[in-house]
C-alpha cells in the first residue's frame, strides 16, 4: 500500500507541475489587459518602488479605469526583478501559489478528517486481514473488531481522502486556467485556504503560533483580491460561531484577531479615502448598476418593493454562480461562444460525485461538515453582489469547498466499488477522456483562437521596436485594435514592459501629456489618416482595420505585419519616408 500511496502522490505532483508550468508563456497566448497591468506595475515597483502613476508603494493600484489589490503586484515584482520582463515572470507567482494551493487543500482535508472519519462495516474487505492478526477471542468480539478497524482505516483513510482532494483540484480546468495567469483571485485563494488550514491545525493540536499565522493569511487574502474583502470576514465569523467554545479559551485567538484587525486597517483606510473615485468597490458593487438604480427610483417611498427588487437581483446573480450547467459544462468559454466544443469549469464526470458527496460529507468530516457546507454556500455571495454577467474569477473561492465535496463523493464511491474493477476503470477512463478533451481545447485550440481577446500583437510590436528604438524620432501607436476598429488596447503598458523602458518615463507622462499618452519617443493616440500630419523619420503602428489610404503610399512604407495565432492580420508597421 505504501508503494501505491507514493505513486499516487508522484502522479498528483507531476500533473500539477505539467498543467501549471508547461508552456506558461504561450498558453494563454499573450498577457491579458489585467495581467499587463499587474506585470507593468510590478516592473515599475521593482525598479523605482513606485507604480505607473508615480505613487510610492501604494496599497491600491490605479489600473485603466479601476483599482487593483496590491499583493499580487508586489509578489510579481520579485519574479520580474529576478527573471526579467516576460509572460513567464508575470505568471510564475500565480502558478507557484496555485500549485501550493493543491498541497494546502490536501493538508486541510487531512486535518479535518483526522479522528473524524467513521468506518462503515461495509468495508469488509479489511476485516478478514484484521481478524487474522487478532487472537480468536478478540475476533469474536464484533465491537472490539469494529473499533480496531475504525482506528486502522481512519489513519489510512485520512491520507487517501486528502490525496483524492489534491487529485481532483490538480485536474480541475477552473484552477488550471486561473493558475496559468497573473490573476489576483488565484493568489487570494492560496492565502484563504492557507488561513483555514492553519486555523484547524492550530485548534486540533493546541498550537498558538499557527493560530496567529492563520489570521496573517486571512489578512493577506484581503490584500490579494476584492472578493475576499467580504468573504474572509464571513469565514472568520463562521469559524467563531462553530468553534466558539474552544476559541474563547485560547488567548492566541484574541491575539490573532487583534493582529488581523491591525493588518487590515490600512486597507480599510485606503478604501475610505477612495470613496467617490473609480476604486473597484465603487464601480463593481451591485448598487452602482444604473439599471438597478432606475428600478429603485420607480418606488421612491416603497422600501418593501425596493427590498424585493434588490433581493430578486441578488438571487438571480447568485443562482448564475451555482448553476451546474455553467460549472460543469459551459464555462469559462475558452473558445468563441458560438463554438459548441466547450469545457466546463470542473470536469463533467465529477457532477454526480458532487451531489453524492453532499450527502457523505458528514460521514468523513464529522463535526466539521457544517463548516464545509457554509463555506460552499457563502462563497458566491460576494460575487453575486457585483455587477455584470457571471465572472468566474470572482467566484474562485467556491472551488475549494466544491472540490472537497467532489473528493468525498469519489472516495466514497471508491470504497464501495473497490472490488468492481470494471466500474472503477470505466469511471477513470471517463475522467481521463474529459480531462484530455479540456487539455486539447485549452493547450491547442485556445491559444490559436483567443489571441484577439488577449490583445495579441503588442508584445510582438515591442520586440520589433526594441532593437530599432534609436533609429526613429517618433513612434506613433494607434491604441484601437481588432476587426471593425472598435476595441481599445493598452499599448502604453505592453510596449514599455516588453522593451524594459525606464519606468520614470511613464511616471512623468502627466507633466507633458499633450497628445493622449505621450512619453519618451512614444505617442499613443488614435490616428485619423485624413487629418494626420505625417512626421518624418517615424514609425506608425496601426491595426489592420486602420491601414493608411493608397494616396499616402509614397510617404509611408510598410515594413512589417503582425498576424494573430490563427493567421488573421492584426497590426501593420509603417515607416515614414
Amino acid at each position: 500500500m505504501k508503494k501505491n500511496f507514493k505513486l499516487f502522490i508522484l502522479a498528483i505532483v507531476s500533473i500539477t507541475l505539467l498543467t501549471r508550468f508547461i508552456g506558461l508563456n504561450v498558453t494563454p497566448p499573450h498577457l491579458s489587459n489585467d495581467e499587463i497591468s499587474i506585470a507593468y506595475d510590478a516592473f515599475s515597483v521593482s525598479k523605482t518602488l513606485r507604480d505607473e502613476h508615480n505613487q510610492f508603494l501604494p496599497i491600491s493600484f490605479q489600473s485603466h479605469g479601476t483599482h487593483k489589490a496590491p499583493l499580487t503586484i508586489y509578489l510579481t515584482s520579485f519574479s520580474v526583478l529576478l527573471l526579467g520582463n516576460s509572460e513567464f515572470s508575470a505568471r510564475v507567482p500565480s502558478a507557484i501559489l496555485g500549485s501550493l494551493t493543491i498541497l494546502l487543500l490536501g493538508l486541510l482535508v487531512y486535518e479535518l478528517t483526522k479522528n473524524e472519519a467513521p468506518v462503515s462495516l461495509r468495508s469488509g474487505y479489511l476485516l478478514p486481514a484484521l481478524r487474522r492478526e487478532q487472537n480468536p477471542s478478540e475476533a469474536k468480539n464484533t465491537s472490539h473488531s469494529s473499533s480496531i478497524l475504525r482506528s486502522r482505516f481512519s489513519a489510512k483513510g485520512d491520507k487517501i481522502l486528502a490525496l483524492f482532494a489534491g487529485a481532483v483540484l490538480s485536474i480541475t480546468p477552473w484552477h488550471i486556467y486561473t493558475s496559468r495567469m497573473a490573476l489576483e483571485t488565484n493568489v487570494a485563494l492560496f492565502f484563504l485556504v492557507g488561513g483555514i488550514y492553519f486555523f484547524f491545525y492550530a485548534i486540533g493540536r493546541n498550537k498558538s503560533l499557527q493560530l496567529i499565522t492563520s489570521f496573517i493569511f486571512f489578512a493577506l487574502s484581503m490584500y490579494a483580491y476584492h472578493t475576499e474583502w467580504g468573504l474572509t470576514p464571513l469565514i472568520i465569523g463562521v469559524l467563531f460561531l462553530i468553534y466558539r467554545s474552544t476559541l474563547l479559551k485560547k488567548k492566541a485567538y484574541f491575539a490573532g484577531l487583534i493582529l488581523f484587525v491591525l493588518l487590515v486597517i490600512p486597507l480599510a483606510t485606503n478604501f475610505l479615502n477612495n470613496r467617490g473615485t473609480n476604486a473597484r468597490a465603487n464601480t463593481e458593487f451591485l448598487f452602482t448598476q444604473d439599471t438597478l438604480r432606475d428600478q429603485l427610483k420607480t418606488y421612491p417611498d416603497n422600501y418593501f418593493r425596493q427590498g424585493q427588487i434588490i433581493l430578486s437581483r441578488f438571487i438571480a446573480t447568485y443562482s448564475s454562480y451555482i448553476e451546474p450547467e455553467k460549472i460543469f459544462f459551459a464555462s469559462p468559454n475558452l473558445l468563441p461562444k458560438e463554438n459548441p466544443f466547450q469545457a466546463g469549469l470542473i470536469l463533467a464526470p465529477f457532477l454526480p460525485m458532487f451531489f453524492y458527496g453532499l450527502f457523505k460529507i458528514k460521514k468523513y468530516f464529522g463535526k466539521h461538515a457544517i463548516f464545509i457546507y457554509l463555506w460552499l454556500i457563502l462563497s458566491p455571495i460576494v460575487p453575486a453582489l457585483t455587477v455584470g454577467e457571471q465572472q468566474v474569477v470572482r467566484n474562485l473561492p467556491f472551488l475549494a469547498p466544491a472540490v472537497l465535496v467532489i473528493a468525498t463523493g469519489c472516495y466514497e464511491s471508491f470504497t464501495k466499488f473497490r472490488k468492481n474493477k470494471l466500474a472503477l476503470i470505466s469511471y477513470s477512463v471517463l475522467v481521463f477522456i474529459s480531462f484530455f478533451y479540456f487539455s486539447l481545447i485549452y493547450y491547442y485550440h485556445y491559444p490559436k483562437e483567443s489571441g484577439i481577446n488577449f490583445q495579441y500583437g503588442y508584445k510582438q510590436i515591442a520586440e520589433f521596436i526594441k532593437p530599432r528604438y534609436d533609429n526613429y524620432d517618433k513612434i506613433i501607436i494607434d491604441p484601437i485594435f481588432g476587426e471593425g476598429y472598435v476595441y481599445s488596447g493598452l499599448p502604453y503598458l505592453y510596449v514599455p514592459y516588453f522593451t524594459s523602458l525606464d519606468p520614470k518615463y511613464l511616471q512623468g507622462r502627466g507633466n507633458n501629456n499633450l497628445c493622449g499618452n505621450c512619453f519618451a519617443k512614444y505617442e499613443i493616440r488614435g490616428i485619423e489618416w485624413k487629418n494626420e500630419i505625417l512626421q518624418g523619420n517615424s514609425l506608425y503602428i496601426v491595426p489592420d482595420s486602420n491601414k493608411p489610404p493608397e494616396e499616402l503610399s509614397k510617404q509611408l512604407g510598410l515594413i512589417s505585419e503582425i498576424v494573430l495565432p490563427n493567421k488573421k492580420p492584426a497590426f501593420a508597421i509603417y515607416e515614414s519616408k
